[in-house]
């Protein structure tokens, strides 16, 4: 049990979703993530302080009885402490901030000795769906966030420049909402292109993703953000599929990063920020 008086961690969120849909007319909804480093949130916790939580954005990211079911269900004794949450994107835009928020509750707790497995389906319990930010290598993941659990373990691409913002305001995830394009045919051709290293190939699948997600469920008009891509040489756009983020995919040696960042402040964006995934 941890005794010091501060305790804090940062879990690192990600940037909407390089692919998700429906696997299969009445298959799972499924997601490869776009794990992002300059996304996520810092959670402290007081132990000694009353029980109190404390988070300033106006869509919650965390709710005090989920605490209370976290410490319950890592057998740490009634919910005590002052909990502050602090996210880089506010909540709700398809960063992951509620589930980052629910596994670093889990981290102050337990530790990291909790398995990713576990975690997720204590989160899903939750919140209904969540992001595979639990896992080492989410890259990997075909993820079904409505049931929590890996439906393949998958290659991990290559590394991205990712240049983006938000395009809307927060759109926050209706966990029952099942209305998604299907992807199935798309599955095969990534897991070909990651282990070709085909950077190419990987914008060209994701960009498809997020052209069937708009023509099925709405979303920002691609055109500007193709005008972007043809004159900066982008290899696609990645998109929250249920969330507000947009980004545009690079070789991660592309340098020209404050000509593509002026090119979406012109169409508004906010929150513009540039990362490298994992590799």
């Amino acid at each position: 049990m941890l005794t010091s008086t501060q305790q804090k961690c940062f879990i690192e969120g990600h940037f909407g979703e390089l692919l998700q849909g429906r696997l299969g007319e009445n298959g799972p909804v499924a997601l490869i993530t776009l794990p992002c480093p300059q996304t996520g949130v810092e959670v402290e916790w007081h132990p000694d302080q009353p029980f109190a939580v404390c988070d300033a954005g106006h869509i919650p990211m965390i709710a005090r009885d989920d605490i209370g079911v976290i410490f319950k269900a890592l057998d740490a004794g009634p919910a005590r402490g002052s909990w502050h949450f602090r996210s880089r994107f506010p909540a709700g835009c398809g960063t992951g901030a509620s589930t980052a928020a629910r596994l670093g509750v889990s981290r102050l707790l337990a530790g990291d000795g909790t398995p990713p497995e576990r975690l997720a389906q204590l989160i899903l319990s939750l919140e209904g769906a969540t992001d595979p930010l639990m896992f080492a290598r989410p890259m990997t993941c075909l993820w079904a966030p409505r049931e929590a659990r890996m439906l393949a373990d998958l290659p991990q691409p290559p590394i991205l420049r990712v240049i983006g913002g938000l395009w809307s305001p927060p759109r926050p995830t209706d966990p029952a909402d099942l209305d998604f394009p299907g992807i199935g045919d798309l599955v095969e051709p990534w897991q070909e292109a990651c282990l070709a290293g085909d950077l190419s190939a990987i914008g060209a699948i994701a960009h498809m993703s997020a052209r069937r997600c708009i023509r099925h469920r709405g979303g920002p008009d691609l055109a500007p953000f193709d005008a972007i891509c043809r004159e900066t040489g982008a290899l696609g756009v990645a998109l929250a599929h249920t969330g507000s983020t947009v980004g545009l995919l690079y070789p991660p040696d592309f340098a020209d990063i404050s000509a593509v960042s002026d090119g979406l402040k012109a169409l508004d964006l906010q929150h513009i920020t540039s990362f490298v995934t994992p590799s």
